[in-house]
């Protein structure tokens, strides 16, 4: 469960922390999707009856208080059903351990957008249900949302809204939290995400001060990546490392055995990247201050990216449906060609959404 230069993923780490807790009170056979269920519920009757499961029953009792004892680390939220979307979220996700490592300038632009066109139904083509936002390589980021990634789901509501749960992690901390949008055409602004600017942390021994946390920008980062992951044609490539370690779980066990060799980790926005860096290094190169550069060529410069959407199918079928694409902010001047001249690496996702690899 180590990287090759030795250090643990975190992501890992945490799921088997919380696999212990959770395994340790309940039994390797236990099914974690009973705690989202729970979660889920429409009525006190329908949670009574899912409390009538011993093990689950007895979760909602005292699991904040194994956690805390078992962990030793600070939860940003001690409501039993807080902690329990957490540990449920980490331990989903290690039965396939799908982890999407953002680079750091597409994080930036996707953070950067203040208006978001929501779609009908459109995270029903996320590729995976449980999946790990991994921003470690934006330290900015980090520093500002507390954390270097968040392990989240999109699930519907019995009302048929959409809830994005997510599972904020950093060394010490895990924060928990839920966003709610309903499943219908919308343009929202990015304002509507704003939370608390301070929030409450608490230890085995009680409170333990507070952090600061950009909560806009948190949310901001969690929607926009999750409607990428499902928009038409996404810039996702393999991760070479894992492209050569990745194992496939075995689908007979209940309990995840987290080893880094069954994590598999995809670039996301890599073409991106790269094609930002290079065309602000010619752009700081360019020594004159008019509109073109050296031989006539246009001076190196940018258009705003923004999400377009299109429909996809038959018109006269049934299964016609409108999908987002991302339009990425376009640099020109990139030695006379546009950023498309550069290779593209295309994640195409045969399964439907929410299906697990297994045989």
């Amino acid at each position: 469960m180590k990287r090759r230069n030795g250090k643990e993923y975190l992501p890992l780490r945490w799921c088997r922390d919380f696999s212990d807790v959770l395994y340790g009170m309940c039994g390797d056979s236990f099914d974690p999707e009973k705690i989202r269920r729970l979660l889920m519920v429409r009525s006190s009757g329908e949670a009574e009856r899912l409390l009538e499961d011993p093990a689950l029953r007895n979760l909602v009792r005292c699991f904040t208080p194994a956690i805390m004892e078992r962990r030793g680390a600070y939860g940003a939220f001690t409501e039993n059903l807080f902690d329990m979307d957490c540990v449920s979220l980490a331990c989903l996700w290690g039965r396939n351990k799908q982890a999407f490592r953002i680079d750091p300038d597409f994080a930036r632009e996707l953070a950067g957008t203040e208006n978001v066109r929501i779609l009908k139904d459109m995270f029903d083509f996320l590729p995976y249900k449980y999946v790990y936002l991994d921003f470690s390589e934006s330290p900015e980021i980090c520093r500002a949302i507390r954390g270097e990634g968040l392990f989240a789901c999109v699930e519907k509501d019995c009302g048929g809204s959409w809830r994005i749960h997510s599972c904020k992690i950093s060394d010490a901390l895990f924060f928990g939290d839920v966003i709610s949008l309903a499943n219908e055409d919308a343009e929202i602004g990015t304002d509507v995400f704003m939370g608390p600017d301070e929030i409450e942390t608490y230890g085995a021994g009680g409170f333990a001060g507070t952090v600061s946390v950009d909560m806009r920008l948190q949310r901001t980062l969690v929607l926009q990546t999750l409607m990428y992951l499902c928009s038409v044609e996404p810039d996702i490539r393999e991760n070479p490392e894992t492209k050569e370690t990745y194992r496939k779980p075995s689908s007979a066990l209940a309990r995840p055995r987290d080893r880094f060799s069954e994590l598999r980790a995809w670039d996301v926005g890599a073409r991106y990247g790269a094609a930002f860096r290079k065309w602000k290094a010619e752009k700081e190169g360019c020594a004159d201050g008019g509109t073109r550069g050296t031989q006539g060529r246009m001076r190196p410069h940018s258009k705003k990216a923004h999400w377009s959407h299109f429909w996809y199918g038959k018109k006269d079928g049934g299964e016609r449906v409108r999908r987002p694409k991302w339009i990425a902010e376009y640099y020109v001047g990139l030695d006379g060609k546009s950023p498309d001249s550069l290779p593209a690496v295309i994640h195409r996702t045969a399964k439907a959404r929410g299906e697990a690899e297994r045989d």
